[in-house]
C-alpha cells in the first residue's frame, strides 16, 4: 500500500470511530504515541485507547477558502440527553453547515462534540451577516 493510501486509510479510520480499523492502519509492531498516552502504544492499547477517544468527542470545520478578518464571532452551544439524540442533531447540523457555507459574508465554522455537548463556533464577515441565521432555513 501507498503511503497517501495508509494516510487516507487512517483518516478514514477515525472518522468512522473505529478504533479497531485506526490500529488495523499500523504496520505490524507500529506505535502511537501523543501527549496524553505516558508512553508509545501498540496493538491491542491503540484499540483500548483510540476507543475512549472515539466514543467522547468528535469535531468538524467548514470554510470556503475566505480569508477576510472577521467581524463577528457566533459561539453556540447544546446539552444532549443520549447518543441517539447527538446523531439525530448532527444529521440536522450538516444541513444548517451546508446552509451557512452559502451564505453571504460567511468565513467559516468549526463545530466539536464532547460527550454529550455540542459547540459551534462562526466567523462572519460583520455583524450583519451573521443575523443571516435568525432568518429560517434549516438553523
Amino acid at each position: 500500500m501507498e503511503p497517501l493510501e495508509v494516510a487516507q486509510a487512517y483518516f478514514d479510520a477515525w472518522n468512522l470511530r473505529g478504533p479497531a480499523e485506526v490500529a488495523a492502519t499500523f504496520a505490524p509492531g507500529g506505535t502511537y504515541a501523543d501527549p496524553t498516552t505516558g508512553q508509545p502504544l501498540s496493538g491491542q492499547a491503540i484499540v483500548e485507547y483510540t476507543s475512549g477517544l472515539a466514543s467522547f468527542g468528535s469535531s468538524g470545520y467548514v470554510s470556503q477558502g475566505d480569508c477576510s478578518k472577521p467581524g463577528t464571532f457566533n459561539i453556540t452551544s447544546i446539552s444532549l440527553h443520549s447518543d441517539e439524540e447527538a446523531q439525530e442533531v448532527s444529521g440536522g447540523g450538516g444541513r444548517i453547515l451546508r446552509e451557512m457555507a452559502q451564505m453571504p459574508g460567511f468565513i467559516s465554522a468549526v463545530t466539536a462534540r464532547a460527550g454529550l455537548r455540542m459547540f459551534t463556533m462562526s466567523a462572519w464577515e460583520d455583524v450583519d451577516s451573521a443575523k443571516q441565521l435568525l432568518q429560517g432555513g434549516a438553523h
